[in-house]
């Protein structure tokens, strides 16, 4: 009797009791008085952190409480009936304890006072003692359920797993169908422009120069008495016109190329913003909600 006064019911038991628990402390406690009630020890398995060597130490400590339902017996007061936890270890005792064992308990039945002879009617309603395991067989532990936590973080883990793949795949395809990334730089536009307003600039001086050699041109030609040095002179000039000429078919030629380039240039990269434009609504329709 004093045993089991000293045994804490998990079902009515507070905060305080719990916590005189061995291996429970205030978080475990606080785990227990949200998971009641409990039918039987193996309940306890469905509580996080009690492992079964924890629920092993607290089955001598503990007992359970169910209380009977008014509709069977309306003579009786209701009381909780307390069962004891028998922690699930291997039974090795010998037939002649366990039969001394019967015997005392057939004694202890025989001495027990009236008010425990008007609570009999309500053991038929008590749950069924388990059957005692096999002699060297040791219960087999279930596996522990997922927490709340634990699925969530799961289910997290394969939403990322599942966008990284499915934009890995994205910009894949996209580099496979745009055949290639390649673009041209900003300092690289930025590195014709200059090559292109320097050779307008020479432009600009060379016709200037060809303006100042056709004044000369005019002005020897209205001479008469220097025809000879004027010839000669024109000679030169010509030689100086075809070279200007030259080059300027020369600046032409590399202007026209320049032009190529940087057509060239503006089509890689209206491909490129093309591209992005692609990728950032690819990107907005995985993430929208």
């Amino acid at each position: 009797m004093d045993d089991q006064a000293t045994r804490v019911d998990l079902n009515t038991a507070g905060l305080d009791e719990l916590r005189t628990l061995p291996g429970v402390g205030p978080a475990l406690a606080e785990r227990l008085l949200q998971a009641r009630p409990f039918t039987s020890l193996d309940d306890l398995g469905r509580v996080n952190g009690f492992s079964p060597a924890v629920i092993g130490r607290l089955g001598p400590r503990v007992t359970l409480s169910t209380v009977v339902s008014s509709s069977l017996s309306t003579d009786v007061e209701q009381e909780p009936v307390a069962h004891e936890l028998v922690a699930p270890v291997v039974d090795e005792r010998t037939p002649e304890a366990e039969e001394s064992e019967v015997s005392s308990l057939e004694l202890a039945g025989e001495g027990t006072s009236p008010q425990m002879g008007a609570e009999a009617p309500e053991a038929p309603q008590t749950s069924e003692p388990a059957p005692a395991p096999q002699p060297g067989a040791a219960p087999k532990a279930g596996p522990r359920p997922a927490s709340r936590m634990e699925a969530l973080w799961l289910a997290f883990g394969a939403l990322v797993f599942a966008t990284l793949l499915g934009a890995a795949l994205s910009l894949g395809f996209l580099a496979l169908v745009n055949g290639g990334l390649s673009y041209a730089r900003p300092y690289q536009i930025n590195e014709l422009n200059r090559q292109i307003d320097g050779a307008k600039a020479q432009m600009g001086t060379l016709g200037q120069d060809l303006d100042t050699l056709r004044a000369r041109i005019d002005n020897l030609d209205g001479l008469s008495g220097r025809v000879g040095t004027v010839e000669k002179n024109m000679d030169g000039l010509r030689e100086d016109m075809q070279a200007a000429q030259s080059n300027v078919d020369a600046l032409s030629l590399q202007l026209e190329n320049l032009d190529g380039q940087v057509a060239e240039m503006r089509a890689r990269t209206e491909r490129f913003q093309g591209f992005l434009e692609g990728l950032r609504e690819l990107l907005g329709g995985l993430f929208s909600p």
